[in-house]
């Protein structure tokens, strides 16, 4: 112990986290991005009602605004944003945890929540939209995984 009083001990503070099983990353990531996917929209149709509901709008027509949402409109482009931000995360998440085998993980994860994703929205939305954005959510995952290897490379 070669310091002086008015020096602070030296440590260590990287501490290298052990990768995770690939399943362990692919299910948490899946559900990362599912749950909050499903959390944000459900916040973000709550705020909505409540701003229709706040510019008079009755409430049987707030509820058929909210059942025919237009998901290519400025608010429905704004969700479909704010869930690619979300699928990016994920594709962070389960890099973050497999640390190893990144790409083939986070792809493998991508087509759970692809098929995820076309199972949840049934017959609500086009086939042309549903194709589209499954494409959009698996570059946004892979994005993800791209982005924590970018990282890892720079440490």
């Amino acid at each position: 112990m070669n310091q002086t009083p008015y020096q602070p001990p030296s440590s260590s503070l990287s501490d290298p986290q052990k990768p995770g099983t690939p399943l362990r990353a692919i299910i948490t990531g899946t559900l990362f991005d599912l749950g909050a996917t499903i959390l944000m929209s459900m916040v973000f149709f709550i705020g909505y009602s409540i701003m229709l509901s706040s510019q008079g709008m009755p409430e049987q027509q707030v509820l058929d605004t909210i059942s025919n949402f237009d998901s290519i409109s400025g608010w429905g482009l704004l969700l479909n944003g704010l869930g690619l931000l979300i699928s990016v995360w994920a594709g962070y998440v389960c890099a973050r945890i497999v640390q190893q085998n990144v790409i083939k993980t986070v792809l493998i994860m991508a087509a759970v929540i692809a098929v995820s994703g076309t199972i949840l929205s049934g017959n609500e939305s086009t086939t042309t939209y549903v194709v589209l954005s499954t494409i959009a959510t698996i570059i946004a995952n892979m994005a993800g995984g791209v982005i924590y290897l970018n990282k890892k490379s720079r440490n």
